[in-house]
This record gives C-alpha cells, sequence and structure tokens, in this order.
C-alpha cells in the first residue's frame, strides 16, 4: 500500500547556520529516515518560489542544501511543503553502498 501525504508547515532558518532543522514529527509522519531524501517544496511567505525538489536530511534531522538556503537571509520565514520523495529516488539511494 502506497502512502501519498504531504504535510506544509511553516519555519524560520536558524540564526547561527544555514538551514533549517526539519521537525522531528514531521519526519516521522511522513515515515522518513534520517540522513534520507524528502520531497520540497520551498517559498518565502510571501509566495515566492525558493525550491522545488528532492534534498536530503542529515543525521541530525536538519535541511542544509546549499541550494535551498545560499540566498537567504538568518531568521527568514519559510513555508515548506514536504512529503515521500517519489519511490524512484529512495530506491537510487538504497543502490548506492
Amino acid at each position: 500500500m502506497h502512502k501519498l501525504l504531504s504535510v506544509t508547515f511553516v519555519i524560520k532558518t536558524r540564526p547561527n547556520s544555514i538551514g533549517i532543522r526539519f521537525p522531528e514529527e514531521i519526519r516521522s509522519l511522513l515515515e522518513l529516515d534520517t540522513d534520507g531524501p524528502v520531497a520540497l517544496v520551498v517559498r518565502r511567505t510571501s509566495g515566492e518560489l525558493i525550491f522545488w525538489g528532492v534534498s536530503k536530511l542529515t543525521s541530525h534531522c536538519e535541511l542544509t542544501d546549499a541550494d535551498i538556503f545560499r540566498n537567504l537571509e538568518y531568521g527568514a520565514e519559510l513555508l515548506v511543503a514536504a512529503s515521500r520523495p517519489p519511490v524512484s529516488v529512495i530506491n537510487s539511494q538504497g543502490s548506492e553502498t
């Protein structure tokens, strides 16, 4: 059985480093692995699209992808829609050992 679930939340970039801490509750709800891929749509709260694609969570459940956060000021509020990535992405990452 396949689950199709997307969660949208507002979060601020961290003041002392580039990136965000991905909420653990949402990671669990989406059944994402730490150190694994996540499908994202990231926008400013004004609606400006920042990133659309698949990124990877760190082992500490953070998102630090430079393509997403390179041009954002610290403390910026972001609207993030997250979901499980396509099965093809999960399978390709599982074969990279």
